[in-house]
């Protein structure tokens, strides 16, 4: 009586004409070879006098949501002889996912990604029914994610750095990761080394690569089992096949991540120091003792090293010899890395404020957030961008140190921003990654994860990489943009922080 109905091994259909249909399965393998087999089913009419009205009340038909995010159901059944149906008696189905719920309302956030037919079907006590239905989209905007080690709780914390078609990673016990950017193939692993004096990586900290030609930055950190000092170690990898190509060992672990820039790479230590390390053969050419720890980023521009420290200070050395130029004092600890932008410096402190500097350190202006700054900032032409404990994100004009525009995550922020062209992606404690209009700060979408996403988020060729505390390694489809770059952790290998 009609034509195609379905496809797959198996789907459910409410729009059979009353009639006799002949229903025929056909199967076709891969050379065109094909098979079918019929049967003869009768479809009644509805029985007079029992007419079940169903309306679904939401989601509306078109809607489109988001993966994983809440998604309430409600509709209603009246029967004209035995009134509101509830309970068992009210069924929804989804087209992709089958049995989703039952009543007059419910919540889920378990639906697939994909378009789905939402039917609702009532059924009386006579065992006659009716139905609505709806379609709806949900979004999921992964392209795919790499699990680790689920088990032992560990964490892709640091952020991720794209060269060519591959993308890199760190998990929190020290494995550095190449994945085919497209695919996420896993191209290579690198365990913890092994190092001197009966000392083993045990992790990689909170270090994210760089990539610079053929060669792959990071620091990690290990124990000694003799004396349980804690050496830091910048390890320097063949991108291409992680065959490792030296290691310099730092004298406390490295939670930095390391800059590079004129064939030196520069990296700071827990223990106060800022070394600079030959980036051919590992040698150390100079280091730099400040009073308290150092777990921020260095950013290198025009000939200097920018820095902070948890001794309050913000720090300018010279690239080539390590001499200091000058120090500014702020009111508490500094974690914050720096960016660098138009011949001056921007950095957050522990005491809420985001500080502008001049290139000899000259205060120009403070701007005072909510909560402490420990991220670091980006910056996309006259407007730099940052997080918060509180989980606010600013938007604040570089020249004036005007706020521009405020957004409310649901918890603190440890990600720094990645920006491509009006888009600007970050992670939070809340588990969320967030994509933000960066001109008006308005929320575009959000994912959820399994945990914290403390990871920088990395963009290249319009995808997004970004790590989460639920040991999973995300590829998201990043939103269609003519200046998609941000390939790595404050975008470029001297971590200035600034897109131009």
């Amino acid at each position: 009586m009609g034509g195609q109905i379905g496809t797959g091994t198996v789907f459910t259909e409410y729009d059979l004409a009353p009639g006799t249909h002949t229903i025929t399965l056909t199967a076709t393998n891969s050379q065109g070879e094909s098979d079918a087999k019929s049967v003869t089913i009768t479809v009644k009419e509805k029985p007079a006098g029992g007419a079940i009205h169903v309306e679904i009340e939401s989601p509306e038909d078109g809607d489109v949501f988001e993966y994983k995010k809440p998604l309430t159901f409600s509709g209603s059944a009246v029967d004209d002889q035995e009134g509101k149906l509830k309970g068992t008696s009210l069924v929804w189905k989804s087209s992709l996912d089958g049995d989703i719920g039952t009543g007059e309302t419910f919540t889920t956030s378990d639906l697939s990604g994909g378009t789905h037919r939402i039917t609702l079907t009532a059924t009386n006590s006579r065992h006659v029914r009716d139905f609505a239905s709806v379609t709806i989209t949900v979004v999921d905007r992964r392209l795919w994610q790499y699990q680790y080690k689920l088990s032992d709780a560990v964490a892709f914390s640091s952020s991720p750095a794209v060269a060519g078609e591959s993308v890199f990673a760190s998990s929190s016990d020290g494995t550095v990761f190449s994945f085919d950017a497209a695919t996420g193939k896993t191209l290579w692993t690198v365990e913890p080394p092994s190092i001197p004096l009966g000392i083993a990586v045990v992790g990689a900290g909170a270090s994210s690569p760089v990539i610079v030609d053929d060669y792959l930055y990071i620091g990690c950190y290990g124990f000694n089992s003799s004396d349980t000092t804690a050496p830091g170690i910048l390890l320097c990898l063949k991108h291409q096949s992680g065959q490792k190509v030296w290691q310099f060992l730092a004298d406390l672990p490295i939670d930095s991540s390391p800059a590079v820039s004129q064939g030196n790479v520069y990296v700071g230590d827990v223990g106060g120091k800022m070394y600079c390390v030959n980036a051919q053969n590992g040698s150390k050419v100079w280091e730099f003792a400040t009073d308290d720890t150092i777990t921020g980023t260095p950013a290198v521009a025009e000939g200097f090293v920018y820095f902070g420290s948890a001794d309050k200070k913000v720090y300018c050395l010279d690239a080539q010899s390590g001499d200091k130029q000058w120090e500014f004092e702020t009111g508490d600890s500094i974690y914050s890395s720096p960016a660098v932008a138009g011949g001056k410096v921007f950095i957050g402190s522990s005491d809420k404020k985001l500080y502008c500097l001049t290139s000899d350190g000259k205060l120009v202006w403070d701007f005072k957030a909510k909560d402490v700054i420990t991220t670091a900032p980006a910056i996309a032409g006259d407007t730099l961008y940052v997080g918060t404990g509180d989980g606010t994100v600013y938007a604040v004009k570089t020249n004036t140190g005007n706020e521009f525009w405020e957004f409310k995550a649901g918890a603190g922020i440890s990600s720094s921003p990645a920006i491509a062209g009006q888009y600007l992606y970050i992670g939070s404690d809340d588990k969320k990654l967030y994509c933000l209009n960066n001109f008006t700060g308005e929320k575009l979408w959000e994912f959820e994860t399994g945990g914290a996403v403390s990871s920088s988020p990395a963009i290249s060729n319009n995808l997004l990489y970004v790590g989460g505390s639920d040991s999973t390694f995300y590829c998201f489809k990043a939103d269609e943009s003519k200046n998609a770059a941000w390939p790595m952790f404050k975008f470029n290998p001297e971590r200035t922080g600034a897109q131009q």
